[in-house]
Formats: structure tokens, C-alpha cells, sequence
């Protein structure tokens, strides 16, 4: 397919950005379309460099291949070109703007969905038109009736074999059985966990800075969303929240590079506001475009808070210190939000809320107890107030070597929440691990321990609101912990499931 060129030096450039994971049918129905218009000369189909999981699992796919597939498709086409953006496909689309020369006109093209529900990211497109004066505008790319998805079809990979003839369906009706099978091929040889992903873009990004080479390089526990712990060869040990490419699975949480730069905000507030004896990250690198950062690790060697606790370790002065300085944080106010705006910031304390409640197992809660829920709940909203709020203040994310202690992982941080929810959380700890290390009496010293210091820190008196809600959250802690750790003793989870109950009651008494 190719066109005559016009005499002059002018171009009619059409973008049309996507992830294309893989690309399909529709995707190549809507390039055809592009092709055959009169008023377009070149099409120009760009990749995104952001990764795209196959759903259920922790593996991915990245921009290779689609570019491998698309030179399948185009073979025998020309007058068309395959980019893969640096970052963003959107992004690549938008420094065609740079790229033109004035009389060149650039078509934007969006699927029929996304123009009709007027997709955002092409906002200020007229705006940097006229500020270039590249002529500009926003095209539909058709997909005749098709109605396939590539979240869809990187699903079908994980089924092997049997959905083969599934999959090549979806794919272009121009391509032969054997370019069929190499692009399923393509895609079952391409996969990469996401592991894997993340410390190659780590690698290749510190490398290229004054902090070192990787000597060695391990992660946290979460497959889809991982931290990366690093060691440089100029002995540095640096945590690192890489969200550039990040691949998570679809779920309630705020998107991971929203989560990253809150806690950016969050340590940057804490260093240049709070004096504490408790340590907690400094930020070494920021790296904007790639959403990286580079964190120390403030208790090297040394072990959590969690860990001591489950070995039936409760020593009070730890839980004085880590009391000290969660008062500290919620009698402090930042002037501005973590989360680029406070309807943000309120929306990433709800989504906390709202998951923590949700995490309850219904089969260990009878029904006066799911009423006492959602009467926490709407007491909990009614006391959100601003101040600076951890929101996963649990003795995971509290580190102890020696005399040294540490809080970590500030990435779900809000200007808005409830402060009973941090106190709650590590109330409720301290109660379910007193419990199964038969170590209760002991839990229930420094529960109190904890209230008193909170209310002397923060001048408080016994009676405040705030403490019948972290009585309550800490039942809901507890009742959280009995659905994760599912083979604790009958005996043990009878006892707990007691306590937790009657803490909840404490707030809404019978």
C-alpha cells in the first residue's frame, strides 16, 4: 500500500500510541483505516515503554513485544512507521510537537471508547498547537466491530496450548497459520516476571549514576508491586520504589507511581519538620520521569518490630519510642497534600479504610459485630481531621537494631485520615502476637503503655474520642490478622476473636 507524495515538504502525520500488548485485530483495522484516508501521508504507531501483566500472574510483557509483532503485520505495508516511546506512548505522541515543521499537520488518534469518553491526556492538545503552530487534531482510529481486548488475550497465554486457536482468532485475518503461531510464540517466549523487569530498569539506572553499579540486588514480598533492596559496589545498601514501568494488578490501592512520589513528599515533610529519635528513610535519588526512588535503608542489618514481637519479645521502651513518634507526626500539620490535592489525599485515606474493613474474614464476625464495622467506619470519616498520618503503622514497618529504630514504607502517608487508625493498627498487634506467643499479659502492659504516652504526648485526657476508635481499630486489627494467618491454634483464635470483639465494643458499649 503505497501513496504518491505530495510535491511540497510538508507532512500529514498520523500518531496512533498504545500499548499494543500484543497488538490485534482491531488495533490493525484502525492502522488500515489510518492508511486509506486521502488527507494522511505517514502513520506512525507508537509503543509504550510501561510493561503490561498477564492477568493472574507475576510475569509481564514489555515494548519488545509488540514491536516484534507489528513487523509481522506491516511487512508488505508502507508509508508507516513503529516507535517505542522512551516513556510514555502519550507522552512520544505529544513531542511530535518538537518535531514538525510548521505547515506539517498532526492527527492524534484515539479508539471510538476512548474519544467518546473524552480521554484526558490529550487535553492541551490545542493549546500546544497554537503555541507551535503545528496544525493539530483528534482523530477516531476505527475498529470495524471488533471487540477485543489485549488484557484479554495476555490472559489466554496463561492457559497454554488449549487457548491457541482462541487467541490467534483475535489476530489480524491477513497473516498466514505460521506468522500466527510466531506471534503467539512471540508472546509465550517474551514473558518476564516482574521482578525481573524492575531490576534491569534499577540496574540500568543507577548504573548510569554517581551512586554505583549493582553488586547486589534482592525484593520484598510483593510479586506484582516489589521493593528492591540494593548493594553498590561503593557499599551503599538503598531501597529502591521503582514505579516507571510498574505492572500491579487492577485493584483498590492507589496506582503505584501515585504512591511513590506521596512518599517522596511525605520523607521530604519529615526531614525538614520532625526532631525524633526514631530514624526513618532519607532520600538519596529522585529520578521524576522514571518515577524512582532511591531511599536509605535506615536500620541495616538489624530486624522488625513484627519479628521480635512474634518471638515474644515486648520490651517497653521500644513501644514508648515508636508511641513518641507517631504522636509527634499527628500533632503536625503539612501545608500542603501528599497526594497533589487534598480531594487526593482524602481519597487515599478512604481507600485504606475501606480495604482494612474489607479484609475482614465475614465467617469470623457475626452480625452485631459487621453492624459495629460500619459504625466504626462512619465514626472514623466523622473524626478525619488534618494532620500527617502514616496509615500502615505496623510493626512490619517498624525497624529495631539495638538502640536504633526505624519507620519505613510511607508510601499510602495522607494529610487526611483518622489518627486512630495508626494507634489502632499498633495496638492490635501487640495483643495478637501477646496472645499466640502466651505472652498476653505482657501485650496488655504495653497496650496501656502505648495510650498513656499517646495522651500525654498529645495532651490529651482519657476521655478523647480518638481513643474508643483505636480500642475498636484494634479489634478490627486483630480480626484482620486471624484472616491472614488462617492456622492459628483454635485455642489462640477463640481467645482473639474474644478480644477483638469486646474492643469493638468499647466504642459503641451495649
Amino acid at each position: 500500500m503505497i501513496k504518491t507524495r505530495r510535491s511540497n515538504a510538508n507532512k500529514r502525520i498520523a500518531l496512533y500510541p498504545g500499548a499494543f500488548r500484543p497488538p490485534h485485530a482491531a488495533h490493525m483495522c484502525a492502522v488500515r483505516y489510518l492508511l486509506a484516508r486521502s488527507d494522511i501521508d505517514e502513520v506512525v504507531i507508537i509503543i509504550s515503554n510501561r510493561s503490561r501483566q498477564i492477568p493472574g500472574t507475576c510475569q509481564a510483557l514489555e515494548a519488545e513485544v509488540a514491536l516484534k509483532i507489528w513487523r509481522i503485520y506491516l511487512e508488505n505495508f508502507s508509508n508507516v512507521q513503529i516507535v517505542v516511546a522512551a516513556k510514555t506512548a502519550i507522552r512520544a505522541a505529544m513531542d511530535y510537537f518538537d518535531q514538525a515543521l510548521p505547515g506539517d499537520q498532526l492527527f492524534f488518534c484515539l479508539g471510538n471508547d476512548d474519544l467518546q469518553s473524552g480521554d484526558p491526556r490529550f487535553h492541551d492538545i490545542q493549546q500546544r498547537a497554537q503555541k507551535t503552530g503545528i496544525s493539530a487534531s483528534i482523530i477516531s482510529a476505527p475498529t470495524s466491530s471488533l471487540k477485543i481486548r489485549s488484557t484479554d488475550l495476555r490472559g489466554l497465554l496463561n492457559c497454554g496450548e488449549r487457548e491457541l486457536d482462541n487467541f490467534q482468532q483475535a489476530l489480524p485475518d491477513h497473516l498466514d497459520i505460521n506468522q500466527r503461531r510466531e506471534v503467539w510464540h512471540i508472546c509465550q517466549t517474551h514473558k518476564k516476571t516482574v521482578s525481573d523487569i524492575a531490576s534491569d530498569r534499577v540496574r540500568e539506572y543507577l548504573n548510569s549514576t554517581a551512586l554505583g553499579a549493582v553488586t547486589r540486588c534482592y525484593f520484598g514480598n510483593n510479586q506484582f508491586d516489589p521493593v528492591i533492596f540494593v548493594e553498590t559496589d561503593q557499599g551503599k545498601n538503598l531501597v529502591i520504589k521503582y514505579a516507571g514501568n510498574s505492572v500491579g494488578e487492577k485493584n483498590a490501592h492507589q496506582k503505584s507511581r501515585e504512591r511513590v512520589s506521596a512518599e517522596r513528599k511525605a520523607l521530604k515533610w519529615l526531614h525538614a519538620t520532625l526532631q525524633s529519635d526514631i530514624r526513618f528513610p532519607e532520600i538519596i535519588a529522585w529520578e521524576k520521569k522514571e518515577k524512582m526512588l532511591a531511599l536509605s535503608y535506615p536500620c541495616h542489618g538489624g530486624t522488625t518490630l513484627e519479628r521480635q514481637l512474634s518471638q515474644g519479645q515486648f520490651h517497653l521502651p521500644v513501644a514508648e519510642r515508636v508511641t513518641g513518634f507517631l504522636s509527634s507526626c499527628h500533632d503536625k500539620v503539612p501545608s500542603e497534600p501528599l497526594w497533589n490535592h487534598p480531594n487526593q489525599d482524602l481519597s487515599a485515606w478512604l481507600i485504606v479504610l475501606k480495604n482494612h474493613l474489607l479484609a475482614i474474614d465475614p465467617a469470623k464476625t457475626h452480625h452485631p459485630v459487621r453492624q459495629l464495622l460500619e459504625q466504626l467506619q462512619m465514626a472514623s470519616l466523622k473524626f478525619t481531621t488534618r494532620q500527617f498520618v502514616h496509615l500502615d503503622f505496623q510493626p512490619k514497618n517498624i525497624l529495631i537494631d539495638h538502640d536504633k529504630i526505624a519507620v519505613v514504607d510511607f508510601e499510602t502517608s495522607s494529610t487526611l485520615g483518622d489518627p486512630a487508625f495508626d494507634l489502632g493498627l499498633l495496638l492490635g498487634h501487640y495483643l495478637f502476637y501477646g496472645v499466640v506467643t502466651d505472652c498476653e499479659y505482657a501485650a496488655w502492659n504495653i497496650f496501656e503503655a502505648i495510650l498513656r504516652r499517646y495522651l500525654l504526648s498529645r495532651n490529651m485526657s482519657p476521655g478523647d474520642p480518638v481513643i474508643s476508635r483505636a480500642h475498636a481499630f484494634a479489634g478490627t486489627t486483630i480480626f484482620t490478622l486471624l484472616t491472614q494467618k488462617n492456622s492459628i491454634d483454635t485455642t489462640y483464635s477463640t481467645r482473639l476473636m474474644a478480644i477483638a470483639e469486646s474492643l469493638l465494643f468499647k466504642i459503641f458499649p451495649v
